[in-house]
Parts: C-alpha cells; sequence; structure tokens
C-alpha cells in the first residue's frame, strides 16, 4: 500500500559532528534526544526543545540514515509513487555527506549508478 496522508512530509533531522575547529572554540549549543526524537536548544533563559519525525545523532551511520528515509521512499517509488529527498541547511551543514556519503565515494558512487541505469 502507499503512502497515507501522514507520510506526506516527513522530517529528518542530521546532526552532524564538529569539524576539529569547531571542538576547540565554539560552545555546545545543543542535545540531540533520539529517542524522542528531539532536540534540545540550549537558548536563554530556557532551553528549546524541538521535536522531528527522526533525529539523527552525529554518530548515526548512512546506512541508518537510509533505512530511517530513504528505504520506504524508494520502496514507493518503485510501486509508482512519487517520492523526493530534499537536503536542506547552510554550506558545511553536512547535506552531500547525507546524500553520498564521504567524498572519497563521490566520484565513485556517480559512475557505478550510470553504470546500472538508476540514479538517487
Amino acid at each position: 500500500m502507499g503512502p497515507s496522508i501522514r507520510d506526506s512530509i516527513q522530517i529528518l533531522l542530521r546532526v552532524r559532528p564538529p569539524d576539529p575547529s569547531e571542538k576547540d572554540f565554539a560552545p555546545r549549543v545543543l542535545d540531540v534526544n533520539t529517542a524522542d526524537n528531539a532536540i534540545i536548544l540550549h537558548t536563554k533563559p530556557e532551553p528549546t526543545i524541538f521535536t522531528y519525525d527522526n533525529v539523527a545523532d552525529a554518530d548515526t551511520t548512512q546506512e541508518a540514515v537510509f533505512s530511517l528515509v530513504g528505504k520506504k521512499i524508494i520502496e514507493d517509488c518503485l510501486n509508482g509513487y512519487n517520492g523526493y529527498i530534499l537536503a536542506y541547511g547552510q554550506t558545511g551543514s553536512g547535506k552531500s555527506f547525507t546524500m553520498f556519503g564521504p567524498s572519497e565515494n563521490l566520484e565513485s558512487s556517480w559512475c557505478d549508478s550510470q553504470k546500472f541505469g538508476v540514479s538517487l
């Protein structure tokens, strides 16, 4: 059975790990609660909590992200439904990494997908 109205739009928030320069100089601004699909933003005077359909912390693997969102969308597309994955965020926030994996895999992934006739 295809997507329901509830499945129309879902948001996965993925928090990237800090790069080395951020670890030394940037204060910790949020905590991730994957059990509750929430982030806690350290705002003044009180923390602010945001909830999403799925939350992935800095240790979440590519395979886990795919299992959370990609697999269902691909299955629905193969069953004739429309699907779309959008990675949104500022420069350096991890969009390309989330969509394609580590940068050393970008060229080989592109070439491999062309061989098989499906480019996702």
